[in-house]
Parts: structure tokens; C-alpha cells; sequence
């Protein structure tokens, strides 16, 4: 006898046993409309992006395609097969899904094999680890990282269950960008502590959306950039100058990375790699008036440049606007230093080509 959400009756009493994912589908999309506020529902409807969900229950798959349903979210799933899988072909699964369906968010499982990671005794090799550490690409003994990823802009949550504090640092120190905790059926007190859960689930998902869409092409700069940096025909104080930059800017952009004083940081160091491109006794307008015409930058669209050294001295004083246009002041938000910071750094790498061209 098939029950709710096509499961037949005995696989759905256990999983109200053991499961709290079935209060949440209750909670969220039960006949009770009551349960779930319309403002929930709204902002739900108002997540947009693309996400990939790596985790080995069914249960979770079902919950999110549930959950997801009326918004703008493309949902992709894997994991349910992992249970016959060794920790280094999920790890090489994973990475096919990502690069054929370019998330925005990733949702982790901790333990995509629960058979096997339980007896796993150095937490690298945890699979959800593992699987991480590929995504982010590795770290070295100061916890600096040794190269840099291509997946780094997409924004990973680790969604785990383990209450293991060591385990949670390990996760952060290898570059989890948030953490959704799983609600477990000992801590549950009621419909109260599921709705904050969605609550919380809610929170953390629109930040990292909110993130991806900055770091994500910034992560492509800055892996351009170092690759860049080593052109044996690039300057040594550029090709330094660029590895600085990365090494910076890349642990600065682990986890909720738009507040103002991260976003001004970020900004003016990828601003630096201006300077170390033009010579020593050249006024830094200057070169940039050199590039504008190779650039095909037209009188109009030469205010890019304009707008972006304008950015640079309002954040480097400390300044509450910015004066984009005559007379015309514009206060500055993260949202718009984001904006600016994308415009730079996609400025910035049209620069070195030419300049790496002209070598």
C-alpha cells in the first residue's frame, strides 16, 4: 500500500520514527496551511538558483525538491547510490555533477556513506571531507591554500547531523562555507523547533545565494590571475603582486563574506594589482588612458575606469558616498561595492591580457 509522497506504509513509519525530515514536509507543505506563516512561503518562493544537494538519504532528495518547488531554484540531486561507492569515487561523482550543473550552492552531507565512515578514523577521509577538500582545494599545514579551485566561488553549506565539535572545525578549516545542523529526533520539542529550523534553513541559503553571485566570478579572476602570475614573460612584481592578492582575497571570501569591511578589503587589494602593472614613474590615470583605446573603450564607456578609481578613493577614506557623476552622490551599500568589485576585477583581467599581449 503506497502512503504519503509515494512511500509505502511501513518505510513511512519507520521514517517518522527515526526522521524528523517528515515534520518538515508536514511544517512546510502539509494540508494545514496554517502551520507554515505566508512569509515563509514568500520567501521561499523567492529563493532563485541553482543548487546541487550531495547526500546519501532519499529522505533529504525528497524533502528539498518539496521544498524548492515553487521557487526559482534549479535543484539537482546525487548520493543516493553512494552506499556502494568507495570515498574516492563519490569524490570523482561529485565533481561530474558540479561541473555539469555549474551550483551556485552546494549542500553536503558530513557522511555520504554512513557504513563506512563511522569507522573512518582521520576525519580527511570522511567522505563529505573529502569531498570538500576537492571542492576547495587543499590546504597546507598553515592552513593556507596550496592552489587554487575552480569551484572556490560556489558557495558550500555542510549539512550534517554530527554534534562532534572537532568535526565542525575540521569542516570550517577546509573551507565550509555555513553549516545547516539536521534536527534530530532527540532535541525535537515540537512544531516551534521545526520552524525554526526552515527558518534557519531560509537565513542561510539566501546569504550564500546572495554570495555565489559575487564570488563566483571572482573566483574566475583570481584563477586567471594565477595562472598569469606564472607567465615567465610577466614582471616579477606583478607575478608577485598577483600571487599576494590571491592569497588574501581567497580566505576572505570563506563563508558570509559581504559585509562592509570584507567587501573594502577585497576591493582595494584587487585594486593594487593596477599599480604593479604600470611602471614605476607613470601616473596610474595615465597608463589607463594608454589601454582605453586597445581596450575599445569609448568615450562613454570609459567612465567604467572612472567609476571604479572613484569607488577606490571613497572606501579608502572611509567616505559614506560615492560620486559617480558630477554633483551626483551615491551612497555606498555592499551591494553596490559587490557590483563594483565584479566591474574591477573583470577590468582588471582584460588589462593583464593586454598587457601580457604586448610583452
Amino acid at each position: 500500500m503506497v502512503g504519503v509522497y509515494g512511500y509505502d506504509n511501513s518505510t513511512l513509519l519507520k521514517a517518522m520514527k527515526d526522521n524528523i525530515y517528515f515534520d518538515y514536509l508536514i511544517t512546510i507543505l502539509g494540508t494545514k496551511k496554517e502551520r507554515v506563516s505566508s512569509k515563509t512561503l514568500t520567501e521561499i518562493s523567492s529563493l532563485k538558483g541553482n543548487v546541487l544537494l550531495i547526500d546519501d538519504s532519499p529522505y533529504w532528495h525528497s524533502f528539498f525538491t518539496h521544498f524548492f518547488k515553487d521557487s526559482k531554484v534549479q535543484l539537482r540531486t546525487v548520493g543516493q547510490e553512494f552506499k556502494k561507492q568507495q570515498a574516492n569515487n563519490i569524490v570523482e561523482l561529485c565533481k561530474q555533477q558540479v561541473d555539469e550543473s555549474d551550483p551556485d550552492v552546494i549542500l553536503l552531507d558530513f557522511r555520504l556513506n554512513e557504513d563506512k565512515d563511522f569507522d573512518v578514523k582521520n576525519r580527511k577521509e570522511i567522505s563529505g571531507i573529502k569531498v570538500l577538500r576537492n571542492l576547495k582545494g587543499s590546504l597546507d599545514d598553515e592552513h593556507k591554500y596550496e592552489s587554487l579551485c575552480k569551484y572556490f566561488g560556489t558557495k558550500i553549506i555542510m549539512f550534517t547531523a554530527t554534534g562532534k565539535i572537532d568535526h565542525v572545525f575540521a569542516m570550517q578549516n577546509y573551507g565550509a562555507d555555513a553549516f545547516i545542523l539536521k534536527e534530530r529526533p532527540e532535541n525535537y520539542i515540537g512544531k516551534s523547533s521545526t520552524k525554526k529550523v526552515i527558518g534557519d534553513i531560509l537565513l542561510i541559503l539566501k546569504k550564500m545565494m546572495d554570495c555565489a553571485i559575487v564570488s563566483k566570478p571572482v573566483n574566475v579572476n583570481l584563477d586567471h590571475w594565477l595562472t598569469y602570475a606564472s607567465n615567465p614573460n610577466v614582471d616579477d612584481s606583478l607575478s608577485t603582486q598577483l600571487k599576494h592578492v590571491v592569497e588574501v582575497v581567497r580566505p576572505i571570501m570563506i563563508g558570509n563574506f559581504l559585509a562592509y569591511s570584507k567587501l573594502k578589503l577585497i576591493y582595494l587589494e584587487c585594486f593594487s594589482i593596477l599599480e604593479s602593472l604600470k611602471t614605476s614613474k607613470e601616473n596610474i590615470k595615465d597608463f589607463i588612458n594608454k589601454f582605453a583605446s586597445d581596450l575599445g573603450l569609448e568615450s562613454d564607456k570609459f567612465s567604467l575606469w572612472d567609476n571604479l578609481d572613484k569607488m577606490r578613493n571613497s572606501l579608502a577614506h572611509g567616505d559614506a558616498t560615492v560620486e559617480f557623476k558630477k554633483g551626483k552622490k551615491t551612497l555606498i551599500t555592499n551591494e553596490l561595492i559587490s557590483e563594483w568589485l565584479v566591474n574591477l576585477c573583470n577590468f582588471i583581467d582584460s588589462l593583464i591580457k593586454l598587457h601580457i599581449a604586448k610583452l
